[in-house]
């Protein structure tokens, strides 16, 4: 039985995280707030904006991790 190593561990965990926050970020940019600015063409949220960032920088990252580890 081969055990996992804690890299591998932290990129699952973080790859979840990413998702879960691209999920925010998707769910925080139909906000009535974020509509209204988009159609005005503001654009969204600084706090969207940081949702979308941070999820995609933790999925790179956990990818990274993953394909990174020892066979």
């Amino acid at each position: 039985m081969e055990v996992m190593g804690i890299s591998r561990i932290f990129g699952i965990i973080l790859f979840f995280g990413g998702l879960a926050l691209l999920a925010g970020g998707i769910y925080a940019s139909r906000s009535l707030n974020d509509s209204v600015r988009t159609f005005l063409g503001i654009g969204l949220t600084k706090d969207t904006l940081w949702y979308f960032i941070g999820g995609a920088a933790a999925v790179f990252a956990s990818l990274f991790l993953l394909m990174s580890g020892r066979n």
